[in-house]
């Protein structure tokens, strides 16, 4: 008993520590990052460099192109993932970028310095250098850049990032301390929030580097840096423009909706349908929030993905599937008489940026089997006149989206016209065009042979629905002055 107790108790423990560390939600999987990796003094590809991920090791190399694409496991959906970039005959460098699962993120191209061109951790420290000195100034290129996006002040993301910059002479040396430069950073284009540089200039230092910092305002869009100096003989040298994405705020409930792909959900009598819902949520200033940022959603009617977070563009879908509960709730206001059964209330619920819940609702109509029935009749003895029909579900709701309805008249010199070929839209309400629907039997054109018209005689009139909600066919056969009508399911 004493050699069992040993054995069975750890598992126990083991057991317990297992269950409680179990997280119901997992944003885990699959980020790739795609770049390319370049010289800084030529600009051309540089083959066979190493991409490598510090966390975990992953790594791939650049094609002839200097081209790479990376897959790497991470445990959030937004997550930071450090990079390390190094070539034979080139200076080490680093890269730190977010992640997004089961998306492709481009990293502008990635310049490694010639080795020989100056050291250094790209923070102008006074130690930096390099053994040789440099010829004067002649283009400026990108080092590093701690982050490619921040967010909107009051966000709660990271507000800010540094860009570091190098000064190269014409033959790709980093420039030393005696032919330091200012250079100058500028904002090219921004969406206008208020983002600022500072610096808004600095002096190179012994390794040619040198750095500012971006500083998010209160709107979300891209910035565009140049950083440019004036050469002692008087040229103007410029980088190429670096783009910084300011990410948007927190969500604003005069920025926050929700609807479904389709309102008119065939999922009354069929269990198991799916209809995407998608909620859309933007900051107070109308633009996206961050990507990451949690929505929840809830049902009365079927069953719903419980949780998604947002895109770039604010956006984020779940799976409304038909099931229990068949919601009887109210009707919309628009058509208040209609039967309430089948209409299910769908809420989107976030947080704003006073850690108050907001929300938002849309609604979804779950449609029934199909039913057809003529309403009236207005004909004279040959059967010429109106045939007023209506096609529904069985308490009386639209179709489905895509439903089509075709009337045809047969007999002697007739023919249909009116709503004789009709395709339904997204629906929730009841009426003409919608459920209520009239065709008329007019005399047609066929003439004898002596070219007089020949007498009209209606034989059937034959209305035809193919629809997902159910295809049917009712079929109308006048007898010797009476009516029959046949109703079918095909």
């Amino acid at each position: 008993m004493q050699i069992l107790s040993r054995f069975f108790l750890p598992c126990a423990l083991l057991l317990v520590v297992l269950v409680a560390g179990c997280d119901t939600t997992d944003d885990s999987g699959v980020a790739t990052f795609s770049g390319r990796v370049v010289s800084a003094s030529t600009g051309s590809a540089i083959e066979s460099a190493t991409v490598r991920v510090e966390r975990t090791g992953e790594s791939t190399t650049t094609n002839a192109q200097g081209e790479f694409m990376l897959d790497v496991e991470v445990d959030s959906s937004r997550a930071p993932v450090d990079l390390t970039i190094f070539a034979s005959g080139y200076q080490e460098t680093s890269r730190s970028v977010t992640a997004f699962v089961d998306q492709v993120t481009p990293i502008p191209d990635i310049a490694l310095v010639r080795l020989g061109t100056g050291g250094g951790d790209g923070g102008g420290g006074p130690d930096d250098g390099a053994d040789e000195g440099s010829g004067p100034a002649a283009s400026i290129t990108l080092l590093q850049r701690s982050s490619e996006a921040i967010g909107v002040q009051g966000a709660g993301a990271d507000e800010t990032a540094t860009l570091t910059f190098v000064v190269l002479d014409a033959y790709g040396n980093a420039v030393d301390a005696e032919h330091a430069i200012t250079v100058n950073f500028t904002i090219a284009s921004g969406p206008g929030g208020g983002e600022f540089l500072e610096p808004a200039s600095a002096e190179t230092n012994n390794a040619g580097r040198v750095q500012t910092t971006i500083s998010s305002g209160t709107v979300a869009g891209t910035v565009q840096i140049l950083a440019s100096a004036t050469t002692p003989d008087g040229t103007v040298i410029r980088s190429f423009p670096v783009v910084i994405t300011i990410t948007g705020g927190l969500p604003d409930l005069d920025h926050f909706s929700v609807a479904p792909a389709t309102r008119n959900f065939p999922g009354y009598d069929v269990f198991g349908l799916t209809n995407p819902v998608t909620a859309f949520v933007g900051d107070r200033y109308g633009n996206p929030v961050q990507p990451g940022t949690a929505v929840y959603f809830t049902t009365n009617a079927g069953i719903i993905e419980g949780s998604g977070v947002t895109d770039d563009l604010g956006r984020t879908t779940v799976e409304l599937v038909s099931a229990l509960p068949l919601s009887s709730g109210s009707p919309p206001a628009a058509c208040p008489e209609s039967s309430a059964t089948g209409y299910g209330n769908i809420t989107a619920r976030t947080s704003n940026d006073e850690q108050q819940t907001i929300e938002t609702y849309t609604m979804v109509l779950f449609s029934a089997e199909s039913e057809i029935e003529i309403t009236s009749i207005s004909a004279d003895s040959a059967g010429l006149g109106n045939y007023r029909f209506k096609v529904s579900d069985r308490f009386g709701h639209p179709l489905s989206p895509g439903t089509t309805i075709q009337v045809v008249a047969d007999g002697v010199n007739v023919e249909a016209v009116g709503d004789i070929n009709v395709e339904l839209g997204d629906h929730l309400c009841p009426g003409p065009g919608r459920t209520e629907f009239v065709a008329s039997v007019v005399q047609g054109d066929e003439e004898n042979q002596d070219n007089i018209p020949e007498p009209p005689v209606l034989e059937t009139v034959t209305i035809t629905v193919r629809s997902v909600n159910g295809n049917i066919q009712l079929t109308l056969t006048r007898v010797e002055g009476a009516q029959r009508v046949v109703v079918e399911r095909f």
